[in-house]
């Protein structure tokens, strides 16, 4: 991921004004305005009213849903990383400005015209958003030194195919310098098994592997990953195979840059959100296909199942694949929890859970599982790990040190009912890892 990428094309400029002037209009262009780093609340609440203002003028009232689903996602992202990280953010700009050539042959122009958008400029790149653990993602929040997001001029409602059509024309956000990363274990491991196992490489053997390396490798006290395999429900007890199956979907997963969400409406006024990505290494497209069959085979068979189990894959899956199988998108307010910022984290209390920092990070419930208070699942850090453990933000560290875990007690209750149910929970888990990063194709 480069430096200030735009948005088809939308560039970010490169100066930043003091904070006297952080309301005042820029010379090059009256609708456009910077704004100083602590102004982002102020900038981001002006660029909704601009975006509803057009929204509006093209759409009524029906298109204004849509567009503030539009606006949380991007609300989410910017003040997680405001909350997380002190003097990350250097200058706010908000558009629009003149959008360059396309850089997709045969693209109309009346694509490229923007509306309202708005730019972050960070002190460095990337900005990691890691996922909380138990969210099971293999992947991360990578943010490049400048990203922009813009609304793309909607048509005039009479232009646009009925609202009762699945293909309906979406309201459209364009994006740049924001990205879903795999993990750096999955490239690392990848490597190693192929130089390992060559052509025998396939979900059994890159398994055993696994097993009898993990712990000498992916230590659990160092690795994103391991921990992320380790958290899958009832792990000790479920067979071999479906474990080898899971962690083969994880091994598919790939970096993935986004071009644009798509916010699209039912004939009920419901919203579900899509989007256009594109590789960030073309030299992952093989495990991209994949990932994306692995993808749409859970979202086919275990859609509705698999939203009580794993509500964070489900969503990024869907928001990822499902138009593509003639399913809805994912419902915006589950995308926008994914990616919002955690408001308490920290580590477990026992086994290697003391070793993770975000094990914590899930929503509070009573006794009866009843959800008292929501949060999101990211914790924002810098890219570099000396930064990361330097961040007076993160509340605890982890500790490079092996950890003894509790004895299991014979006869603990696990009764065979519930044995069998948790086993179909991983069956099912077993084949939507790889969704997070599945190969979303533009539509």
């Amino acid at each position: 991921m480069g430096q200030c990428a735009v948005v088809d094309r939308l560039p970010c400029s490169g100066h930043s004004r003091n904070a006297a002037e952080d309301l005042l209009p820029s010379r090059a262009d009256s609708s456009s305005a910077s704004f100083a780093a602590e102004a982002l609340p102020d900038a981001l609440r002006r660029f909704r009213a601009r975006g509803r203002e057009v929204v509006r003028a093209a759409e009524g009232a029906a298109g204004e849903a849509r567009w503030g689903a539009a606006c949380d996602l991007v609300e989410a992202l910017l003040l997680g990383v405001r909350q997380h990280l002190d003097g990350a953010i250097q200058s706010v700009e908000l558009g629009p400005r003149p959008a360059a050539p396309s850089a997709r042959e045969g693209e109309p122009a009346a694509e490229q015209d923007v509306a309202v958008s708005i730019s972050v400029r960070f002190g460095r790149a990337p900005l990691v958003g890691e996922f909380a653990t138990r969210s099971r993602q293999p992947c991360e929040i990578h943010l490049d030194e400048c990203v922009t997001f813009a609304l793309q001029r909607p048509s005039p409602a009479s232009t646009s195919r009925p609202a009762t059509s699945f293909w309906s024309k979406p309201l459209v956000l364009k994006v740049s310098g924001f990205a879903l990363a795999a993990l750096p274990d999955i490239g690392e491991l990848r490597a190693r098994l192929e130089d390992a196992l060559g052509e025998r490489m396939d979900e059994k053997t890159a398994g055993a592997w696994w097993a009898e390396h993990r712990d000498r490798n992916y230590p659990l006290h160092a690795s994103k990953l391991r921990r992320v395999c380790e958290s899958i429900p009832g792990a000790s007890f479920i067979p071999r195979p479906l474990l080898d199956k899971a962690q083969w979907g994880y091994l598919s997963a790939v970096s993935r840059s986004f071009d644009a969400f798509e916010f699209h409406s039912t004939p009920d006024g419901k919203i579900n959100v899509s989007c256009q990505t594109h590789l960030t290494h073309s030299s992952e497209a093989p495990y991209s296909d994949r990932a994306a069959e692995m993808c749409r085979e859970m979202l086919r068979m275990h859609r509705l199942a698999m939203t009580k189990f794993a509500p964070t894959t489900v969503a990024i899956g869907s928001m990822l694949e499902g138009r593509n199988l003639g399913q809805l998108g994912a419902a915006p307010e589950k995308i926008v929890k994914a990616f919002t910022a955690a408001k308490h984290w920290g580590p477990g209390e026992d086994g290697w859970h003391r070793l993770d920092d975000t094990w914590q990070c899930v929503d509070k419930k009573d006794r009866f599982g009843r959800v008292l208070e929501e949060q999101g699942r990211i914790v924002w850090h810098w890219g570099d790990e000396e930064a990361k453990k330097k961040s007076a933000r993160m509340p605890s560290k982890i500790e490079q040190q092996p950890v003894l875990q509790k004895p299991r007690k014979s006869g603990s209750g696990c009764t065979s009912t519930v044995m069998m149910l948790t086993s179909a929970v991983v069956m099912m888990y077993a084949l939507v890892p790889a969704m997070a990063l599945g190969a979303a194709t533009p539509m």
